[in-house]
């Protein structure tokens, strides 16, 4: 909600926060909550090639979980990072 706020800094801590927490604890759902949170804020932050890995590692980990609300997240996310790097045909076909 920071993220979605225009807070990504305190967004951006909360999120890495949270994927130590759910590493340590073995919850890969809550990590890929995690890397979804970590992409929205870096975006916002401008940090797009790091924004670009962690949504490319939680789309991965979200397959493997069969985390499907929070793939659709991950993929959009990407999407619109692509979509600003101009990688249009990218971002279409992760929005499709």
């Amino acid at each position: 909600m920071l993220a979605l706020s225009g807070w990504p800094e305190p967004a951006l801590r909360h999120a890495q926060s949270s994927l130590k927490d759910y590493t340590t604890v073995g919850r890969p759902y809550g990590r890929v909550m995690a890397f979804s949170a970590l992409t929205l804020s870096r975006y916002l932050l401008g940090e797009i090639e790091q924004a670009r890995a962690d949504a490319e590692t939680g789309i991965a980990l979200a397959e493997r979980t069969q985390g499907w609300r929070m793939l659709g997240y991950l993929c959009a996310y990407l999407a619109i990072n692509n979509l600003v790097s101009g990688k249009s045909d990218s971002a279409l076909q992760l929005a499709r």
